[in-house]
């Protein structure tokens, strides 16, 4: 069990949070407990701005509650899993915060345009959590992340920058 008290990236994530002033922010985690986690915590420590909690297996009806609740109201944290979150719209934040990084570049891609997409009246902040001395296992996430994200620019937008040719 992870407590506050032996979290260091939980108290980062604790202090950051008394630092934005935006009124909606949504945060990504790939890990259910994860979420369970900061829902707890941050009911806790901010009781006045309610939790909407969207994870992977809710059925629809309760999708679109949770939902409506985060649109509806004038602040609050949206907290997600990666699997919870396909063909949602979350323009109402304009603060992103990825708890934990995913390896790949696409889901991370995902996760911000929930954020910024056609509607979205604010400028968008996206925070990664990277706290302190990286453990391994982030560590080598943020190298599989660099590295597929340089190979993606590599093979495809090189291309862009070309004009099209004969063959094309």
């Amino acid at each position: 069990n992870i407590r506050e008290t032996e979290s260091s990236k939980l108290k980062e994530l604790m202090e950051l949070l008394d630092t934005i002033d935006d009124e909606k922010i949504v945060i990504f985690s790939q890990y259910r407990k994860m979420i369970e986690l900061l829902e707890i915590t941050m009911s806790q420590k901010y009781p006045d701005r309610p939790c909407f909690v969207l994870v992977g297996g809710m059925n629809t009806s309760n999708q679109n509650k949770v939902m409506q609740g985060f649109a509806n109201t004038s602040k609050g944290f949206f907290l997600s899993t990666d699997a919870g979150a396909y063909g949602i719209e979350l323009q109402s934040a304009s603060t992103l915060i990825h708890y934990d990084l995913h390896y790949n570049p696409a889901v991370v891609a995902q996760r911000e345009a929930r954020v910024h997409r056609l509607g979205q009246k604010k400028k968008v902040t996206i925070i990664n959590m990277l706290v302190g001395d990286l453990d391994k296992v982030e560590k080598r996430v943020i190298e599989i992340l660099q590295k597929k994200t340089r190979l993606y620019k590599e093979l495809f937008e090189s291309d862009l920058d070309k004009p099209p040719t004969e063959e094309d």
